[in-house]
């Protein structure tokens, strides 16, 4: 754990409160992240990145964003140019310091104890070949995003973008029992084989390989990818006709998704797969620490939707099987909620 927390950049979960033995050890990268913005789809730059045509920060859909076009797009030669120069100096500093890059790690297309953001996808796209580019590892942090959550059964989907270490949890088992994997390349694997125990990798998950867990999660997956149980599955056909995991139909409407990011108190909204995230608007303290939501979140259990805030963040978690007309039930109350909020 203690080794987990350095891999982060400061944060309210690094504070002396939280995690006083907090010692960063990274190259914290700002990332650019795409939101739905009083109806339209725009990119949001970090700094150091400037788009050849400010058209080049909108996008017409979501789905755009993905699209496999945009790696050559003049947009995605900023990214590649601003990401080589900062590994660059990072790796000149670290040459000074007698210290090494030792691996990439992030949690691919959606952040979310950061503050639910949706990173652009090309920018991650491109990170991943720098680092591929330089033979530095790249690890995916899919505990939350992983297994459907995102309506794919892995992010490798939309990214289009395999890594040498992936992590898995949460709805591995269907929020069920506790239970992680951790999945890896040969290349990677094969380090730890040897000899003596002491070559092989000795730090794992607390709940790994436990019984009762994996039957759980072998249940889990199957009904993920069984249209019987799992209504919202839709399956799809690789290049030569074999079944790939397929894809879960779209589940938030999107006209009450734009018709939400109109409202006055709305910042931005997203959803993609079973997640829909809203940010309100807070002149006082943004961020982990605002209250600005906390009404809103009474009155929606009150109703029996239990919708938990980041701050001044929103975000409803449905599950993979949850149907679409649920969610459009969840919305509307939010809408009306939010619609209220001064």
């Amino acid at each position: 754990t203690l080794g987990a927390m350095d891999c982060q950049g400061p944060s309210p979960f690094t504070g002396d409160l939280q995690f006083p033995w907090y010692t960063g050890r990274g190259l914290w990268l700002p990332p650019a992240t795409l939101a739905m913005y009083k109806g339209e789809w725009r990119v949001e730059l970090p700094p150091g990145v400037t788009p050849h045509t400010e058209e080049e920060r909108t996008l017409p859909n979501r789905d755009a964003a993905f699209a496999e076009g945009r790696l050559w797009s003049p947009l995605g030669q900023a990214y590649a140019a601003h990401l080589e120069d900062l590994l660059d100096q990072a790796i000149e500093r670290a040459g000074e310091e007698n210290i090494r890059l030792g691996g990439l790690i992030i949690e691919p297309v959606v952040m979310g104890a950061g503050g639910m953001v949706l990173v652009d996808p090309l920018f991650q796209r491109m990170l991943i070949r720098e680092c591929r580019r330089r033979r530095i590892p790249v690890i995916y942090d899919e505990v939350f995003t992983g297994i459907w959550r995102l309506g794919r059964e892995s992010t490798v989907e939309l990214l289009h973008e395999a890594p040498d270490v992936a992590c898995y949890a949460k709805l591995l088992t269907g929020g069920m029992l506790p239970l992680a994997a951790t999945l890896s390349t040969p290349e990677v694997f094969d380090c730890f084989v040897g000899e003596s125990k002491l070559e092989a990798l000795l730090h794992g998950h607390s709940y790994t390989a436990h019984a009762v867990g994996c039957q759980v999660g072998v249940a889990s997956l199957d009904l993920y990818k069984d249209p019987e149980q799992n209504p919202n599955w839709r399956p799809a056909e690789g290049p030569n006709g074999e079944v790939s995991s397929g894809a879960l139909v779209e589940m938030w409407d999107q006209a009450q998704v734009e018709r939400i990011s109109h409202l006055a108190c709305i910042e931005r909204v997203f959803s993609l797969g079973t997640l829909f995230v809203c940010e309100v608007k807070d002149c006082a303290a943004g961020g982990y620490a605002s209250t600005r939501t906390k009404g809103i979140v009474k009155e929606m259990r009150a109703k029996g939707a239990y919708i938990r805030p980041l701050g001044n963040v929103l975000y409803i978690m449905a599950t993979p099987t949850t149907s679409p007309s649920k969610c459009a039930e969840l919305l509307e109350m939010l809408e009306s909620e939010l619609s209220q909020l001064l």
